[in-house]
């Protein structure tokens, strides 16, 4: 386990995130890496920002760069 993750990055993957996604997880797209070079922050985060601030539903993106790190590592180079 990695004990050095930035605090809003999830150490755990909760049961209701979907297995199907746990072995998907193959690359880091660009929503994964900003959303890894933001430390999971989600107040700064655009696309909270946009589809998610004030609904009901919330982003999992925190959980997909957590599934990420553990699979492939952090990514190498922060997006454009």
């Amino acid at each position: 386990m990695y004990n050095d993750l930035p605090p809003n990055i999830p150490h755990e993957i909760p049961e209701y995130i979907s297995l199907t996604l746990r072995d998907d997880v193959k690359l880091w797209n660009n929503t994964a890496k900003d959303c890894y070079f933001l430390g999971c922050n989600c107040e700064e985060c655009f696309i909270h920002k946009t589809y998610f601030y004030n609904k009901y539903d919330s982003c999992k993106m925190k959980f997909y760069v957590c599934l990420l790190l553990k699979k492939l590592g952090a990514p190498k180079e922060k997006t454009a």
